[in-house]
């Protein structure tokens, strides 16, 4: 005898805080039933009929002679809702904002077979119907990592066995606004839906998807506030920004909160033409900027003069899109190598390199270096600066370029990260001007 599976189809409807079905209405009006369609030996359609309009939810339990998986509809994915299941598989959540539509059935989508079998429905439990309070709860116990998408009946939680593999969405927590996403887990290739809901007086700045391995994900806008995507083969992370009506112009950076630190200098070195983001929607204010960068990012403010693409340094070819800046900053000695005829130029740039690099092309420049040092043995890891970025070091602290750390820490060889070079090109840029 064949292992029984079961599948629990929740459709959850989030109309009124505190609207209540009336055991009046319940008893007397037309009680929601399901509708199951044979599409083929192995697949079914299934459906709810006589829904009211005050549904906030139901719930089928259906029993089957083999292990099936549920695949959304468009019905319901499409209107807004979200179809997620838990890591099981054998829980369906469908959760909307807005009533459900009202049509003779909802065509909730198809349960088939997993591996092509004969599909039989042997029984179910009616339609349970639930109310607000149910279904808040039943979400608010949900963590990201027990969701997933669709659902298959008798499946193994969290190792994906027994189905086709699947890989976790997870939206970021936001301010200002809410992000909704069609699936919590999905298989590659599943076309996602995200739905970016501003609060009042806020608008949507930007919105990324970006694969667990540090690629962007391309989206495509449906309709105001709402974007698609194809499901990677690994776990995506989902980013959005939302500002106050009218600011979203300002910086098209999803990662660049208005009240970050760094914001000032970010919009400064951005609508200078200074640095740029890392993608179209994020600056990446926390990752590092290699000695290439910070080459490309000064041959820019010179206003990228004529310059030979080949040089003295052997990791640097004619072919790179910063031999020019590394080359045209070498011939100006502005930028050294590390050595044995070596730049580096994917290398992390270090808090003393870049500012040896801007008191050289601060002297490029005529500006007088010899102001405005400060001493710096006060500082717990003074010791570990190099010898040869001392008076650099002391010219960038004395100069407002860099300041010390927690700890009194100056971190003379710890890495700079892109928002701190921002702020350092800013206040260097208006020391220049």
């Amino acid at each position: 005898m064949q292992k029984k599976s079961f599948l629990s189809l929740l459709l959850a409807l989030v109309l009124v805080v505190g609207l209540m079905i009336s055991p009046v209405a319940a008893a007397t009006g037309d009680q929601p039933r399901l509708v199951l369609d044979a599409l083929s030996s192995s697949e079914q359609k299934v459906g709810i009929s006589s829904l009211s309009e005050d549904c906030l939810g139901i719930q089928i339990t259906l029993e089957a002679n083999t292990k099936f998986k549920y695949l959304p509809s468009e019905s319901v994915t499409g209107a807004g809702m979200t179809a997620v299941s838990n890591s099981k598989g054998d829980t369906l959540y469908v959760v909307s904002r807005t009533p459900l539509p009202a049509q003779d059935t909802l065509w909730l989508g198809t349960v088939k077979s997993v591996d092509g079998s004969e599909l039989k429905i042997t029984g179910n439990s009616g339609v349970k119907l639930l109310d607000f309070q149910q279904v808040n709860e039943i979400l608010g116990g949900l963590e990201q990592d027990q969701i997933g998408s669709g659902g298959e009946s008798g499946g193994n939680s969290g190792d994906n066995s027994g189905g086709a593999l699947t890989y976790g969405v997870f939206p970021e927590e936001t301010s200002n606004g809410s992000l909704h996403v069609t699936y919590r887990r999905a298989e590659a290739g599943t076309r996602v839906t995200v739905t970016a809901t501003p609060d009042r007086g806020y608008e949507l700045k930007g919105l990324t998807v970006t694969t667990k391995s540090g690629l962007s994900v391309t989206l495509t806008e449906t309709k105001t506030n709402t974007y698609t995507f194809s499901m990677p083969k690994e776990d995506v992370t989902v980013k959005a920004s939302f500002v106050l009506e009218g600011q979203a112009g300002a910086l098209p950076f999803v990662d660049v909160s208005p009240n970050a630190w760094y914001y000032t200098s970010v919009e400064y070195v951005y609508q200078n033409g200074l640095m740029s983001g890392v993608n179209s929607q994020e600056f990446g204010p926390d990752q590092t900027l290699t000695r290439a960068m910070i080459a490309q990012i000064l041959y820019a403010m010179e206003g990228k003069p004529q310059q030979s693409t080949n040089g003295a340094f052997t990791d640097v070819s004619s072919g790179d899109w910063y031999a020019a800046a590394v080359n045209w900053a070498a011939s100006r000695g502005i930028v050294s190598g590390v050595g044995e005829g070596l730049f580096a130029p994917n290398a992390s740039i270090t808090r003393e390199q870049l500012a040896m690099i801007l008191y050289r092309y601060a002297q490029d420049k005529g500006q007088d270096v010899s102001k405005n040092h400060k001493d710096l043995t006060g500082y717990v890891d003074y010791a570990t600066m190099s010898p040869w970025a001392k008076d650099a070091m002391e010219w960038a602290v004395g100069s407002g370029l860099i300041s010390g750390m927690d700890g009194g820490r100056l971190a003379p060889t710890g890495t700079a990260t892109r928002a701190q070079v921002a702020t350092m090109l800013m206040q260097f840029a208006k020391q220049m001007q």
